[in-house]
C-alpha cells in the first residue's frame, strides 16, 4: 500500500494540476485516469487515429459487442469494443488532482 501511495504522490508531481483530474489506483495496480463526462467519445476517437485505425468492416455481434476488421500498415488487425458490467471487489485508492 505505501508504494502505490509513492506512486501516485511520484504522479502528481509530473501531471499540472488540474482540479477535475481524477486518478484511481485499484489493489492489482492498474491506474485509471478519469475522462471528464462527455469527452470519452473523443477520447475513443482520438485512441482509433493515435492506433491509426481508419480503414475497417463493422460487424455488430451483439447489443453490446462491436467487432471491426481493419488495414493497417498493410495487414488486417481485429478490434473489439466490448460493453459489460464492472463489479467492484476491494476497495481503490481515489485522488483528485
Amino acid at each position: 500500500m505505501k508504494f502505490k501511495l509513492f506512486i501516485l504522490f511520484f504522479l502528481t508531481l509530473l501531471t499540472p494540476f488540474n482540479s477535475m483530474r481524477m486518478i484511481s489506483v485499484h489493489p492489482g495496480g492498474i491506474i485509471w485516469d478519469r475522462i471528464p463526462k462527455f469527452a470519452v467519445k473523443d477520447r475513443v476517437y482520438s485512441f482509433l487515429t493515435h492506433n491509426q485505425i481508419n480503414n475497417c468492416y463493422e460487424h455488430v455481434e451483439s447489443d453490446n459487442t462491436l467487432l471491426l476488421k481493419c488495414w493497417k500498415e498493410n495487414r488486417l488487425v481485429d478490434v473489439r469494443i466490448d460493453i459489460k458490467p464492472s463489479y467492484r471487489k476491494k476497495k481503490a485508492l481515489s485522488v483528485f488532482i
